[in-house]
């Protein structure tokens, strides 16, 4: 009994030992729900564009309330959650004329939740600034 438990706590820890990082939610919301033609592509705040999504929204103060759009750690107080998610929703929802999946918004908050990544790699620090992609705005 001791085994399967020791196993089981095993697997669990090893399921959550990748963590979600730009590119998941660059992938599995962004592009197929924001970064379109008018919307989020570059010409509207913020880009979300595949390669300038990150620094555009991660420790970034919103232009409509005193927040941060997503500040890591903390989904709640992430003007991005409050755009996209039902319970807290703040001015016009987004995306504009549908909505993203309850899984979507999970996605969003857990990634925010585990401090709003860059990349998931082991050793990839804390955004030192060897990754590319930040040299324009």
């Amino acid at each position: 009994m001791l085994r399967q438990l020791i196993f089981l706590t095993a697997l669990l820890w090893g399921l959550s030992a990748t963590a979600i990082d730009i590119d998941d939610v660059q992938t599995q919301v962004f592009d197929g729900s924001c970064a379109l033609s008018g919307c989020h592509n570059g010409s509207a705040f913020p880009d979300l564009r595949t390669g300038v999504s990150f620094s555009a929204i991660v420790n970034v103060s919103s232009n409509q309330r005193s927040m941060l759009l997503v500040e890591p750690f903390d989904p709640d107080n992430s003007y991005l959650v409050h755009k996209i998610d039902d319970g807290v929703i703040v001015g016009t929802p987004m995306p504009i004329g549908r909505s993203l999946t309850n899984s979507q918004i999970q996605l969003i908050r857990d990634w925010i939740s585990e401090g709003a990544l860059e990349d998931d790699s082991s050793g990839a620090g804390d955004g030192g600034g060897d990754g590319g992609g930040n040299d324009g705005e």
